[in-house]
């Protein structure tokens, strides 16, 4: 009988005791209650920071919201996107080593179809201060899908995404490089 009560302390121990660098310990509310919050992703850095991101409706404004998830603490983020009408049909997230958090999306071009608008880039300090809006693409692009990011360990971005402005059946892939500094350039 002790050999089973040591390890159900034991087993016990290792469920309530977070890992060294575990981020969350079990569930988490990571956006607002009442928000409407739907389509949510998640993104890791190295060093184990998750950033959550959701399409929301707060009020009767859709738009992008996220959340950092670090040393157990949930922190809220600033908006990234425009507050719209329309909801966000498309968007990625990744976090850089430093704790910098990219966001792409694709911003629905005014009165169009849900898959026409422009992709748009921001960056989220590790302290939470937003940088600006980077525009990626012109007004009027087709997205067939959702657009992919990735961003190395110096924090520059690469965004490819499936343009379907020439053939909706047979899109091209494009891309496009954001460095750490904001400059653009081709992939």
């Amino acid at each position: 009988m002790k050999k089973f009560a040591a390890t159900v302390t034991a087993l016990t121990a290792l469920a309530v005791a977070p890992a060294a660098n575990a981020a969350i310990v079990g569930p988490t509310l990571v956006s607002p209650a009442g928000q409407d919050a739907s389509r949510e992703q998640a993104a890791t850095a190295p060093n184990g920071t998750v950033v959550t991101s959701w399409s929301g409706v707060n009020g009767s404004k859709a738009a992008l919201y996220a959340s950092r998830l670090a040393g157990g603490t949930v922190t809220q983020l600033p908006v990234f996107s425009v507050p719209s009408d329309w909801p966000v049909p498309y968007w990625q997230t990744a976090v850089s080593p430093a704790g910098v958090t990219t966001f792409v999306w694709v911003e629905r071009d005014p009165g169009s179809q849900q898959s026409i608008g422009q992709l748009k880039l921001r960056r989220v300090s590790a302290s939470g201060t937003r940088g600006p809006v980077v525009n990626l693409t012109n007004p009027g692009t087709r997205f067939t899908s959702q657009p992919v990011l990735v961003t190395d360990k110096s924090g520059n971005s690469t965004v490819v995404w499936p343009d379907g402005t020439a053939d909706e059946e047979h899109p091209y892939v494009r891309g496009i490089r954001v460095s750490a500094a904001g400059a653009k350039s081709a992939t």
